[in-house]
């Protein structure tokens, strides 16, 4: 609880207050303060000096702490007179002032010590829109009732109140350090000037049941006791002050219209009401409600919220908000809910606090939904349809669910140690059976996450969301991350694209934003593509993800998707991964050359087609050489030599010439069809890595063992791409 002390001093201006504590008693320019103050002003808030308006030094001291025994005995001490001409009553030694209420016009007592007489005859004086000004004035119900109701005179009904609505009228109105003991009724009055309720005290409520304020009016600061209802007034004009005020039971603003509201500081100890309140202009309410807060179907222009905090019930049901509205730093204690909430431009929850039960945020609409260093310490569902949501430094200490639409999400450096869902809603929300609008959202509704930088995303899960500006770098257990239901990549750029002299086509494929960042800098190539999408440092490469970077990043999310038993999707990261590792200009040479040569012939093992293009190469080449260089111009003549000895017995023995022993004929016999035909046996043999049997030259051999070797390697890689393709 948080309890404010004056002590009024006469003090010269060449005196300033001193705070002292000495024996458990605390001192403030000789004014003393008797209790236990282990909280006091010098710790809890300070002291604050100012002119009061009797021509006094104020001195405002606030103690903190709500315990039984932390209270504090302010003793008035004597006062010089007020700025205005005062009744005086009751002036003695103890009180050398005495009754601080102004004069009557034409008296020389205030309104409560004048008497019956000359009062009614004050009263007959009273016209519609005139001035009243009873400052410091006692008022008991009676007195206020008289004093209003001198504008119903029944004599007169015409001329003394509105003939549509027979509400009293009230033109400027000073009620400034007034009291009023018996509850001020102000139902249906209608001030037409400033009101000036400042400092007043009511200390048994006040009644401002449709009562009309139309040139603004000051509460600040000012206690109600009682029970204190506002519906369904109307507050106008620049200013409608409450600041400071501490209202001790139920404050209900049904119904209100204000225009600039200012409840800044104040105290709502039993809660308030502001449902269908109307608010044009500027509401300020850096609070504390104690208790339940209702602003349900509320409508505000501007609102800020900075620093509230509620500690009861926060319902924001069906309200509107035309403006910016600022909740950040406030502290949500309890249940929150933001129902079909339209906020035209922005809602800031920046640096709030949830703590409490379950809560729900939404449905809601607004173009910015900011969450920066927030903290949820329980579980949340988030439903918003918004341009923007910014989660950056967010603190999810239990699970949560953001249920989004139209929205482009940042998460850089969020802590989360529950799982989080970041889901894309395909259909407008349903506030029971009806769809809640989208507001002032329209077109592709799709839902891209922005950045993941600095998070440990070991507990987020992305549903249906576009990956296609999403940076990576610098978040750490991508492998844990779990993708689900259709999430959208980059992919490289389209179409055949001359480089230098050669044509050049880049493979479809999935790729993250990064790459698209490096491959557009001046740096990575003279004539980089086009299509490559250039980051937000461009063209900087010291910002900009090198390969290195993203080739541990791809790897982190290949084996996400591997885990996930996505063998197809991780295939594109396997390839990135081999991209970056090969552009990598910290590796070895000899890893970069070995890469580069995986990647020509196969694409890394993940590209069919160039696999089985290299190998209908490999087999024409082989083709070419053996029907060159690798075939005999006529097969060998085996040789048969033998003997005839005693007996009949005979010894024979065949001879075959050795491999190449017959060189290639002329050149134009080289090339016929029937040396072709047994060149292709050859090649398809050597893919099935068998011998073909055919008669070869010395040359001709060494050229079928090196297709033996290369050419089931290609089919191999090609049969490999297409498995993993396939593979689920």
């Amino acid at each position: 609880m948080r309890m404010r002390i004056r002590i009024f001093r006469r003090l010269t201006w060449g005196t300033w207050m001193m705070a002292y504590r000495f024996g458990g008693l605390w001192r403030l320019a000789g004014a003393d303060l008797v209790g236990d103050a282990s909280s006091a002003c010098p710790r809890a808030g300070g002291v604050a000096l100012r002119h009061g308006p009797h021509s006094r030094l104020e001195c405002a001291a606030w103690v903190q702490g709500d315990a039984p025994g932390r209270r504090i005995i302010a003793l008035m001490a004597e006062t010089s007179p007020p700025p205005w001409l005062h009744c005086g009553h009751g002036a003695g030694p103890a009180d050398p002032v005495g009754c601080l209420g102004i004069h009557v016009p034409g008296h020389t007592a205030c309104l409560e010590h004048l008497s019956p007489r000359r009062r009614r005859r004050y009263f007959k004086t009273l016209r519609p829109a005139a001035e009243v000004d009873h400052r410091g004035t006692t008022f008991n119900g009676e007195l206020l009732g008289a004093l209003l109701g001198a504008c119903r005179d029944k004599r007169d009904m015409a001329a003394t109140t509105d003939p549509e609505t027979g509400r009293p009228i009230l033109g400027p109105a000073n009620f400034s350090w007034a009291t009023f003991t018996d509850g001020a009724d102000f139902a249906w009055t209608t001030f037409t000037d400033r009101a000036d309720f400042t400092s007043t005290t009511f200390t048994d409520g006040a009644d401002f049941t449709s009562t009309t304020f139309e040139r603004g009016v000051d509460f600040s600061p000012h206690r109600y006791h009682g029970y204190s209802p506002y519906r369904p007034g109307t507050f106008k004009g620049d200013d409608v002050s409450f600041r400071s005020a501490t209202f001790h039971q139920w404050s209900d603003f049904t119904d209100t219209r204000f225009w600039d509201a200012d409840f800044s500081l104040a105290t709502f100890n039993q809660g308030a009401n502001f449902t269908s309140a109307e608010f044009y202009g500027h509401a300020r309410f850096n609070s504390t409600f104690e208790g339940a807060a209702w602003f349900r179907r509320g409508k505000f222009t501007f609102a800020n919220f900075a620093h509230a905090t509620f500690r009861g019930d926060t319902v924001f049901e069906s309200a509107s908000f035309r403006g910016d509205a600022e909740f950040g730093g406030s502290t949500f204690a309890d249940r929150i809910v933001f129902t079909a909430v339209h906020f035209e431009q922005n809602a800031l929850f920046t640096s709030a606090i949830f703590e409490g039960t379950a809560k729900s945020l939404g449905p809601l609409t607004c173009r910015y939904l900011g969450l920066d260093s927030a903290v949820f310490a329980t579980g949340v569902t988030i439903a918003a349809a918004a341009e923007t949501v910014s989660c950056t430094h967010t603190q999810w200490e239990s699970t949560a669910t953001l249920r989004l639409r139209y929205s482009k999400v940042d998460l850089s450096n969020a802590i989360l140690t529950n799982p989080v869902a970041v889901i894309a809603h395909p259909t407008r929300f349903t506030v029971g059976i009806q769809d809640f609008s989208d507001g002032v959202l329209s077109g592709d509704a799709t839902v891209q996450l922005i950045s993941l930088h600095g998070v440990d995303a070991g507990h987020l899960v992305l549903n249906d969301i576009s990956l296609v500006n999403c940076r990576f770098s610098g978040a750490f257990n991508l492998d844990q991350l779990r993708i689900e239901g259709t999430c959208t990549f980059l992919r490289t750029p389209q179409g055949w694209r001359r480089h230098f002299l050669w044509p050049q086509r880049w493979t479809s494929r999935d790729t993250l934003a990064e790459e698209h960042h490096w491959r557009a800098l001046p740096t990575t190539s003279l004539s980089p593509h086009p299509d490559w999408k250039e980051g937000p440092h461009h063209p900087d490469s010291d910002l900009t993800a090198d390969p290195g970077d993203l080739a541990a990043t791809y790897r982190q999310l290949r084996k996400g998707f591997e885990d996930a038993k996505n063998e197809p999707d991780a295939a594109d990261f396997y390839y990135g991964e081999m991209e970056m590792r090969r552009h990598d200009r910290n590796r070895p040479h000899s890893e970069r050359v070995l890469l580069t040569s995986y990647w020509f012939v196969s694409g890394y093992g993940l590209r069919a087609s160039r696999a089985l293009g290299c190998l209908v190469v490999s087999m024409c080449l082989t083709v070419m050489l053996l029907m060159l260089v690798g075939m005999p111009s006529h097969a060998p003549s085996p040789r048969t030599r033998g003997s005839v000895t005693a007996g009949q017995a005979i010894d024979v023995t065949t001879e075959t010439p050795g491999p190449g022993g017959a060189a290639p004929g002329p050149m134009d016999e080289r090339f016929t069809s029937e040396r072709a035909e047994m060149a292709w046996r050859t090649a398809l043999n050597s893919v099935l890595f068998r011998s073909a049997g055919q008669d070869l030259t010395r040359v001709g051999i060494y050229i079928e063992m090196t297709s033996r070797l290369v050419e089931p390697a290609l089919l191999a890689l090609a049969l490999l791409a297409v498995r993993g393709r396939v593979k689920r």
